[in-house]
């Protein structure tokens, strides 16, 4: 499902249903924006600070890791700083 719930790719076939249970690979930054709820310009300031590793594809830039994943990291990187 894209990020209004449209389908896409090969979910857009004919009784084709989304995948349910897999990551993706990549987000694009708009996308990633959208799931961690900030901003696109955020979410560049943090590439740019290296605070979130991309990657360029063709005219893309790709982030790697997932939201969640980050989250998780940032959330044992704050309890080590706790203690």
């Amino acid at each position: 499902m894209g990020p209004r719930g449209q389908l896409v790719g090969a979910a857009r076939k004919k009784n084709a249903q989304p995948l349910i249970g897999f990551e993706r690979a990549a987000w694009t930054v708009q996308r990633w924006a959208l799931e961690m709820d900030v901003s696109v310009p955020t979410v560049w300031d943090w590439i740019k600070q290296g605070k979130v590793a991309s990657v360029k594809c063709g005219g893309r830039r790709l982030i790697r890791i997932s939201p969640r994943d980050y989250m998780d990291a940032c959330a044992a990187a704050a309890a080590t700083a706790a203690e």
